[in-house]
């Protein structure tokens, strides 16, 4: 019979007051559902990738929970879950888990992933129910993003003139007129001025540009289905 492995690893760092020592401690979580719909069985899974701009927020309904194969739509509906994971690869960016507005998974209440972490759910004995009338998680990017001007060069990787880099940081995605789409900043030169990872495709003085903290979600559901 086909079996469902889920592998994690999740580091915990701890660091003194003194700023001198580090202690890091690894823990690893393994979890097992064979085929089936009795304890510690599952018989369905479902895998999405949320991409969630600064204070953008996604509802995902359990039972109704939609896949694109081969060009064709494929829902797939849960009547209890045995597992849900939640992984955040942004580095800046944390999430809160909620049950949304409308008819929300009352199994869970609201909780924060941080940046680059992992949440998990695990109840392979009788699994967490979804209903009608309880089955929708929301999951929300925390991050505001930043609007600010600054000078750009066309064929300059460069933004200058910016009024403060304070609330800026590496990594952050940059839109705005003549900014490619993809653009994050890989360097702060200055209290004034960033480097981008795209030269600029128009010069243009003053140009309002959004800076911001991008959330890729990797979610995966193992239950019963319905």
């Amino acid at each position: 019979m086909p079996t469902l492995t889920h592998n994690s690893a999740v580091q915990i760092r701890s660091v003194y007051s003194d700023g001198n020592l580090v202690i890091s401690r690894d823990a690893t979580l393994r979890t097992d559902l064979i085929n089936g719909t009795a304890s510690g069985q599952a018989n369905g899974l479902w895998f999405g990738t949320l991409t969630l701009a600064a204070s953008a927020a996604t509802t995902l309904d359990l039972r109704a929970l939609e896949s694109t194969i081969l060009g064709c739509t494929v829902t797939t509906a849960f009547s209890s879950v045995k597992q849900i994971t939640i992984s955040n690869s942004s580095t800046g960016a944390t999430l809160t888990i909620d049950q949304g507005t409308s008819n929300g998974w009352t199994e869970v209440t609201a909780y924060r992933v941080g940046a680059s972490g992992v949440a998990v759910h695990y109840a392979p004995v009788a699994g967490l129910p979804t209903t009608t009338t309880s089955k929708t998680l929301r999951v929300t990017n925390n991050a505001t993003a930043v609007v600010t001007a600054g000078n750009t060069t066309n064929g300059s990787t460069a933004v200058t003139g910016i009024s403060s880099t304070a609330s800026l940081a590496v990594g952050m995605a940059v839109s705005g007129t003549g900014i490619p789409a993809g653009t994050t900043v890989t360097e702060i030169t200055s209290a004034t001025a960033v480097v981008l990872s795209a030269a600029a495709t128009a010069t243009g003085s003053a140009v309002s540009l959004t800076y911001q903290w991008v959330a890729v979600v990797e979610i995966s559901v193992v239950g019963v289905l319905v």
